[in-house]
């Protein structure tokens, strides 16, 4: 059987605590990844989806040291599967401390260390 993919609005809910229902059943499967019992895949569109939500005025309008400090504990969990992990997280350091938004910040990031060029 395959890993799970893990959409945007898993994320959001449980972060935001918005829908108690949802938050809690989504609190259980991070717990789940949490205890290595569940490894779960997350595409970089999601966690670039999330920072926008988050982000939004519209929406939760959250500011960006915010968004960096509640996304990177769960891009840590163990059995939280991304690709380029290191470079997510600096990602989310770089959008934190600079204005780049969170697409730009990743591509700095997973060009770091390299001799690529934009």
């Amino acid at each position: 059987m395959s890993d799970p993919l893990i959409d945007t609005d898993v994320i959001i809910r449980f972060l935001t605590k918005d829908d108690l229902k949802k938050q809690a059943e989504a609190a259980a499967l991070f717990e789940q990844v949490k205890a290595r019992k569940l490894r779960v895949v997350v595409p970089h569109i999601v966690i670039a989806d999330a920072v926008y939500v988050l982000s939004s005025p519209r929406l939760y309008n959250l500011p960006r040291l915010e968004i960096a400090r509640l996304l990177a504990p769960l891009i840590r969990l163990p059995g939280f599967k991304v690709r380029h992990r290191r470079a997510m997280l600096r990602a989310l350091e770089l959008y934190a401390s600079t204005n780049l938004d969170f697409g730009d910040a990743l591509i700095v990031a997973l060009m770091e260390g390299t001799d690529a060029r934009v």
